[in-house]
């Protein structure tokens, strides 16, 4: 995605607010520094309406976070565990809509915790406000999270017998809005992906 290269940035590290345009990396530069220098805790509230781009923003803020905040080994494999969290939290409490492909269905409080030289050291996510109710029933043109397309998508042969895993438009909950298949989206690849990150 252009203006959000590992350029972009370097270009934001450390520099002051004037010298570059607006943007997401110079808001998670000046919270970071002055968390270092204040020594306090910084909080950003990221707020929008649907498919404004919060999740993405967030995301966008972590990535910076962890690429400036250096370490070692350790701190890489909590660097590791905070950033693959996300995909994990989406699948469960993310669904398509007609607003929005990967539209999160819950509110999130995510904390991350600093060691005195800057680096991360430990992470918390609170999830809130889940939209149970999606479970139930969907409106026309929205999924059902996603986690049920990928599970019915990407099941190997043993737990799809043992789970007696059938086509999607066998099951109600999913077969509401007659939308099965979210845009540029491999459910199958993704459940995969979602299998690996069980291991966090």
């Amino acid at each position: 995605m252009p203006y959000f290269t590992e350029k972009d940035m370097d270009q934001y590290q450390g520099a002051a607010q004037y010298e570059n345009p607006p943007h997401i990396y110079a808001l998670a530069d000046n919270m970071y520094r002055n968390m270092l220098i204040d020594n306090e805790s910084q909080c950003v509230i990221i707020s929008g309406e649907s498919g404004a781009g919060k999740t993405v923003a967030a995301k966008y803020i972590m990535s910076y976070i962890s690429r400036i905040s250096g370490g070692g080994p350790k701190v890489q494999h909590v660097k590791d565990v905070i950033l693959q969290s996300n995909p994990l939290l989406e699948a469960f409490g993310n669904s398509a809509t007609v607003r929005n492909w990967n539209s999160s269905r819950f509110g999130k409080y995510v904390q991350i915790s600093f060691g005195k030289g800057g680096e991360p050291i430990g992470g918390k996510v609170t999830n809130f406000l889940l939209e149970k109710s999606r479970v139930v029933q969907q409106n026309r043109g929205d999924r059902n999270f996603h986690i049920f397309y990928q599970l019915c998508a990407g099941a190997g042969k043993n737990i799809r017998s043992t789970l007696g895993i059938g086509a999607l438009d066998y099951y109600n909950y999913l077969n509401h809005s007659g939308v099965y298949k979210a845009p540029d989206t491999d459910d199958a690849k993704e459940f995969q992906n979602t299998l690996a990150r069980q291991l966090l």
